[in-house]
């Protein structure tokens, strides 16, 4: 050990490592490292003035101890890689925890339920409410490429349930939009809207067309339906219409065809008529007819006056 004030300079030739240098006037004591003297103890009165200890009654405290003038602390150690201590800057150690390096065993767990939803095992759901959010839910294709993905309703009110049936085997639920067979179905058609997609008319009917029940539109004013002539399928046609009357003609004893308007449109298939008064004696007569009229035709003509005849047409 070294003896002087703090006002003399500290010898460094000859000087080993670990010396001590007392200052006298301020009880200051240097310690020499082989380059450098440095101050570790002592001044501002007598006796040794650096001391460490851990505060607190709990956890790990990181002074060791002090040996002689060093005062000696505990690394700061990580077991494995999910735990990263680095220097930051010079003034403080950075502890990071690696969350990628995180494998908790479910042995390791303490403190939770006694049955918890696992990902490689089946589970079973207790008595008690599980609640996903919408689209929450995501079930995978058996390629395990692409998902189905469940989406709740806008339900604005209350909650709802929806009842499941009690199937007997595998079944399939309906879709919306995709092409499906329903089997044992009763629709009540009070209860439900059978349509086309596009078109609806008050008196349409429904016909099969061999493959399929489709929209038959309805037929035009006094159409009736009835089987077509091949027997192939059923059509709307008009009822066979049928005018009957009294008509008369004007007889100047020259005329000999006379022309009974029937109101058909067109051409009947069957016509009669009667002459029911002529003047003069009875002369034979024949009538044909078009799609206006039933022409009367005397073998000779009537003498003047009026003639009655009543007729009959049938469309």
């Amino acid at each position: 050990m070294y003896l002087g004030t703090s006002s003399d300079t500290k010898p460094t030739t000859g000087v080993t490592t670990g010396a001590l240098f007392f200052e006298n006037n301020t009880g200051v004591i240097s310690y020499y490292n082989g380059t450098t003297w440095t101050a570790v103890a002592g001044g501002g009165g007598s006796g040794e003035a650096n001391t460490a200890s851990n505060t607190g009654t709990v956890g790990t405290g990181l002074f060791k101890t002090k040996s002689t003038f060093d005062l000696q602390f505990y690394k700061i150690n990580s077991q494995n890689n999910r735990l990263t201590i680095a220097l930051n800057g010079t003034d403080r150690v950075d502890l990071t925890v690696n969350e990628a390096n995180l494998a908790i065993a479910y042995s390791q767990l303490t403190s939770v339920p006694s049955t918890i939803v696992k990902t490689d095992q089946t589970n079973t759901y207790g008595a008690f409410d599980q609640v996903f959010k919408s689209s929450g839910i995501n079930i995978r294709n058996p390629a395990d490429t692409f998902s189905t993905i469940l989406t709740g309703g806008a339900i604005t009110s209350a909650n709802r349930i929806l009842n499941l049936p009690a199937i007997t085997g595998t079944d399939t639920l309906v879709s919306l939009a995709l092409a499906q067979t329903i089997l044992s179905k009763t629709v009540e058609t009070d209860n439900n809207t059978i349509k086309h997609s596009t078109t609806n008319t008050a008196g349409d009917i429904l016909v099969n067309t061999g493959t399929k029940f489709d929209r038959k539109a309805k037929g035009t004013s006094l159409q009736v339906l009835r089987t077509n002539s091949g027997a192939t399928d059923i059509e709307w046609a008009s009822l066979n219409s049928e005018r009957a009357g009294t008509a008369s003609g004007s007889a100047n004893g020259s005329a000999t065809s006379f022309n009974i308007a029937h109101g058909l449109g067109s051409t009947p298939y069957m016509a009669m008529v009667i002459v029911s008064s002529v003047l003069g004696s009875t002369i034979n007569f024949s009538y044909s007819y078009d799609a206006t009229n039933i022409t009367v035709v005397f073998a000779s003509a009537p003498a003047t006056g009026t003639i009655t005849f009543q007729w009959r047409a049938i469309l």
